[in-house]
Parts: C-alpha cells; structure tokens; sequence
C-alpha cells in the first residue's frame, strides 16, 4: 500500500516543522512510505488555515492513504508502522 506521510507548515513555523519534519520523514522511511513537507498555504480565501490540510491529496496525488501530520507533532523514534486499513 502506497502511503504519503505529509505535514503542512507555513508562515514563520520553521522552529517548529524543521525538527518535526525531519523526525517525521526519518519515521516514514523506515516503514517504506513516502514524506511531503509543504510551505504553501493550501486554504482558500475565507476559510480557516486547517481546511489546507483535506487538500494534501490533491497536492500530492498517486497514493493509497495519507497520514497528516500537524508541524508540532514529534513522532517517536520506536512508534509502529501504520496499521494495515482495507482499501
């Protein structure tokens, strides 16, 4: 199963995306998925900045799931691989 780990992080949030993406991406190559990290707003005008997050897909096109990761989240060095989710 083709997985995307992505995190979306704009604005002045490099303290925080650098070292959560960095653990992120780390976290994703050792269980075989693929890592985004995307610095451009993804919401459109009037809405709250999260609604970017739903549009991850449409950015990044071509896998079978996505995990999105907020830009101030650390995953564990020792977290599981995703479980296994039917298509």
């Amino acid at each position: 199963m083709k997985t995307l780990v992505a995190m979306l992080s704009y604005g002045d949030r490099c303290h925080l995306s650098d070292p959560a993406f960095r653990r992120a991406s780390q976290w994703a190559s050792r269980h075989g998925y693929s890592s985004l990290l995307v610095k451009e707003p993804l919401h459109r005008q009037g809405e709250r900045p999260h609604f970017g997050k739903l549009r991850l897909p449409l950015v990044a096109t071509g896998y079978d799931r996505y995990l999105i990761v907020d830009d101030d989240l650390f995953i564990s060095s020792r977290a599981p691989a995703l479980p296994e989710t039917p298509l």
